[in-house]
């Protein structure tokens, strides 16, 4: 176990999210203990990043009770300290089940929940991470279960339901229910004491967990031309918002009955909206997004885009809404979509070594200042192809007062916070190529390469800017941290002549610190073509090189 912090301390506990209008959403469900006004404003650095290694991505949002944060992550169960990411049980406490928690914690009760692909659902003490009960399912778990008053429901692989009593673990109903249609989403919801479901039919059908074994279990069904693969419904207040084809649909929670639909300029839509008091969210499967007022009117005139697809659902954060995307990055944006941040994920040593090994050209850097480096290579010995650029969310984020929860693929929990975490540096930037200094020939084919990185609070690739000898150059900045120079005949970055090159380099994070990297370069145009060796760039880090300090303790990673 490891945990990268910035900043310890905060104070203060949190009513719970009941005072709040809260919605649960599917397998996502989760009791979030937060402040009434919680509100995330971001950019914001990272306070911490407790991490557990695994090679099976997590599912789910943490779950945040008082002072502590409750995930899974493989075989395990973790408790973890809310200010400071110090973990304070795991459940197993020796060895780890035989199979993964797939699905994070609920709360149901007083208890935590969670169910193992290991065909056993648990009930744990969430102050000591001590099993209660334990109850054998007669099938594999479908997601993640949902907690409907004083009772469990677990959909099952077979295409059952099971309802168990929270706080002893028995099984309330004589028999599984069967959904004799099939279940076409893992996704639960839960309003009152209906269960929501999607069939095959393309229905959605609130299921109520006290007439199940009567004549007449469904308080409602309804009808759809057509379902997103696994379909979400949103409940929100009195509403339930999902997605059918192109539309934006809000039914009535009690009777099912169609308040509106609006049609939405996506053919694909990503995910579930995220709803909140600001609007609804909707994202197409490009990253084209568009917010809606809770009466369905658009806020914008066209889609805004957010540079990517989304990897989880968005989620709302106060006033604003964050989004994970495949890139790696966690944008977020206001009520009318103005990307007011965005923050590019970077792997840990942890990461790689979860994907990677037996890599004999480089070191692995885990030191000092914040920031995670890596040696580079002496030579071609192994590629570096499977190494991640970024890391990709696994969950729908959390926001608890002000701090912001991500869970990751690579097992992590992130935790940013504008009190709990500090950055003080600008960016780190290093000239990959040419190697600083040397004496060049300023004809094409000729590229320069820069590193730019900033693992406190990201890179704000808007405030970057290259020059030479005062002239700016056109670049492109690329999502692993490189930004790329290429000068030709015809293009805007014309050959350089003879002499000493002046080249700076001025970028900004996104709290503001900023630097600017002098370079220097020798043109001599009568040596010989400069050529890259795209094979023995090494992704940009030099031969022999160090890697710069990473979170936690420890050194910087020595190139072989």
């Amino acid at each position: 176990m490891a945990v990268y912090r910035l900043k310890p301390a905060i104070q203060g506990l949190y009513q719970t999210m009941r005072k709040m209008r809260t919605f649960l959403v599917g397998l996502a469900t989760f009791s979030v203990v937060a402040a009434a006004s919680a509100q995330f404003d971001g950019p914001a650095p990272v306070a911490w990043r407790f991490i557990q290694p695994t090679k099976v991505a997590p599912s789910g949002s943490p779950l945040v009770s008082g002072d502590s944060i409750y995930i899974s992550v493989g075989g395990r169960v973790y408790a973890i300290d809310r200010a400071t990411g110090n973990r304070r049980w795991q459940f197993p406490a020796v060895d780890p089940i035989e199979g993964t928690f797939k699905s994070a914690p609920i709360q149901a009760g007083d208890l935590l929940v969670a169910s193992g692909d290991n065909k056993i659902i648990y009930g744990i003490d969430p102050a000591k991470g001590t099993n209660k009960w334990s109850y054998a399912l007669p099938w594999n778990p479908l997601g993640q279960p949902v907690s409907v008053g004083k009772f469990i429901v677990q959909a099952l692989t077979n295409n059952q339901l099971v309802c168990l009593d929270a706080a002893t673990g028995v099984p309330v109903w004589d028999n599984p229910y069967r959904v004799l249609d099939g279940l076409a989403s893992p996704n639960l919801a839960v309003y009152g004491n209906d269960v929501l479901y999607f069939t095959t039919r393309n229905e959605l059908v609130a299921l109520n967990v006290l007439n199940v074994g009567t004549s007449k279990p469904s308080d409602w069904r309804k009808q759809f031309g057509q379902l997103p693969p696994n379909a979400t419904a949103v409940v929100w207040d009195e509403n339930v918002y999902i997605y059918s084809g192109p539309y934006l649909v809000a039914l009535n929670a009690i009777s099912g009955s169609a308040k509106w639909q609006k049609p939405t300029p996506f053919t694909q839509l990503a995910f579930a909206p995220a709803v909140s008091p600001e609007g609804i969210f909707v994202t197409s499967t490009e990253g084209k997004s568009m917010i809606y007022s809770l009466d369905g009117e658009a806020k914008q005139r066209t889609p805004f885009d957010l540079g990517s697809g989304p990897v989880v659902r968005p989620t709302p954060v106060g006033s604003k809404y964050i989004i994970p995307t495949a890139k790696g990055a966690l944008v977020l944006c206001d009520s009318s979509g103005n990307i007011l941040w965005s923050y590019s994920v970077p792997p840990l040593a942890e990461s790689i070594a979860a994907t990677k090994s037996g890599n004999t050209g480089g070191g692995i850097g885990a030191g000092a200042a914040g920031n995670f480096g890596r040696g580079g290579r002496g030579g071609n010995t192994n590629s570096d192809a499977d190494v991640p650029v970024t890391i990709l969310a696994s969950g729908v984020a959390v926001l608890t007062g002000q701090t912001l929860l991500v869970p990751m693929q690579d097992g992590s929990l992130i935790a940013f916070d504008k009190d709990l975490g500090v950055d003080l540096t600008p960016p780190d930037v290093k000239m990959l190529w040419p190697k600083p200094g040397d004496q060049i020939n300023g004809q094409p084919p000729l590229e320069f390469s820069f590193k730019i990185t900033d693992d406190a609070s990201g890179v704000n690739d808007s405030t970057l800017a290259i020059t030479v000898d005062g002239a700016p150059l056109t670049f492109e900045y690329k999502r692993d941290g490189t930004a790329h120079v290429v000068f030709s005949l015809t293009g805007k970055n014309k050959p350089l002549l003879d002499g000493r090159k002046d080249i700076v380099v001025t970028v900004k994070d996104w709290i503001g610190n900023e630097v600017k990297k002098h370079f220097s370069l020798s043109i001599d145009n009568t040596l010989a073509p400069l050529k890259k060796d795209n094979d023995n760039q090494n992704n940009g880090f030099g031969p022999g090189g160090r890697g710069r300090g990473g979170f936690g303790g420890g050194g910087a990673g020595a190139g072989d």
